[in-house]
């Protein structure tokens, strides 16, 4: 899921600029996009954490992932307009910084807080494989394809990801194997 979600968001960090150029907005639209990306990104973390105390982490990552899937899909049916380019573009970000927010406290729900760190290390590392996807190849399919089918594969991404936080509540919890006391001679 981490994984999943990552890839929208990397590819909007590393190609929000020849995507803009790519459907013709102009540079000072696509320089202030940039930087409201990352106001709608904090502010997305914040928000989605604050929503998943009250509605549960499941429920908010299947409205978030969901949402962020959305956005994606339609981007580049809107994105040669400044203003749907600038605002699917915050809507994008702001659904997709909430995972920082959000897969923390969830591993240690599902997994425990005794190796809590070790585990989100461990989860943390699908970032940098979602970075190779929304980065290099995110640009090669949209030089070999066009800009649609990135964002249809990135929107189905997260598509999978809110989908699989339904069930993530289903999958029982690790059970830590006790171990039996030793054996007396006596």
């Amino acid at each position: 899921m981490f994984f999943s979600i990552s890839v929208g968001g990397l590819i909007i960090t590393a190609n929000a600029k020849p995507f803009g150029q790519d459907v013709g907005v102009v540079s000072s639209v696509i320089m202030l996009s940039v930087m409201l990306n990352s106001l709608a990104n904090g502010i997305g973390r914040v928000f989605w954490g604050a929503a998943s105390d009250k509605l549960g982490r499941p429920k908010t990552m299947f409205i978030s992932f969901g949402l962020n899937a959305i956005f994606l899909f339609v981007l580049p049916y809107v994105g040669n307009n400044s203003v749907l380019y600038i605002g699917c573009l915050m809507l994008i970000m702001f659904t997709w910084g909430q995972l920082f927010s959000l897969f923390p406290p969830i591993n240690a729900d599902v997994f425990g807080a005794t190796y809590s760190a070790s585990n989100y290390g461990f989860l943390y590392s699908a970032k940098g494989f979602a970075s190779i996807i929304g980065g290099g190849l995110g640009v090669y399919l949209a030089s070999s394809f066009g800009w649609k089918i990135v964002f249809s594969c990135a929107a189905l991404l997260s598509l999978y990801a809110s989908v699989m936080s339904l069930v993530l509540p289903r999958i029982p919890k690790p059970v830590k194997k006790q171990q039996a006391a030793p054996v007396s001679d006596e």
